[in-house]
């Protein structure tokens, strides 16, 4: 399996909302960075680990959007790392709002598992839908 393929298939099951599936590609020992503004993560540190990013990311998700859902558009491969260009869709739940945000994730990927992490992200668009 090329990390490509990796990497669709880490989509796949996100949109899928296969959590399952999501953390089957997903080091345990993830390294996870929002981008800076995200207002999960406004500081852009990192979670570590599946137990935090099912608590920090993935749980509010599940109960805060509509729809949500990463679609790439464009896959690079970069050897051990894989840029995605895609965009993030949704309605917000608590404002009515939809998103259609562009945005960038870069992947590093080790064994056919993603260790880490980085989301590149239009925030004020998101901010915006979200109220915050």
């Amino acid at each position: 399996m090329t990390n490509i393929d990796v990497a669709r298939n880490a989509y796949l099951a996100f949109n899928g909302v296969d959590l399952d599936a999501v953390l089957s590609v997903l080091d345990c020992t993830i390294v996870w960075r929002p981008a800076l503004g995200n207002p999960y993560r406004p500081t852009g540190g990192a979670w570590i680990g599946h137990d935090a990013i099912i608590e920090n990311l993935f749980a509010r998700l599940a109960t805060e959007w509509e729809g949500f859902a990463f679609h790439p558009e464009q896959y690079h491969d970069a050897g051990d790392r894989i840029v995605v260009e895609g965009r993030y869709f949704g309605t917000c739940r608590t404002t009515g709002k939809t998103l259609s945000a562009p945005a960038c994730h870069i992947l590093s990927i080790k064994d056919e598992k993603i260790t880490h992490f980085q989301q590149y992200l239009d925030t004020a668009q998101l901010q915006d839908v979200m109220g915050v």
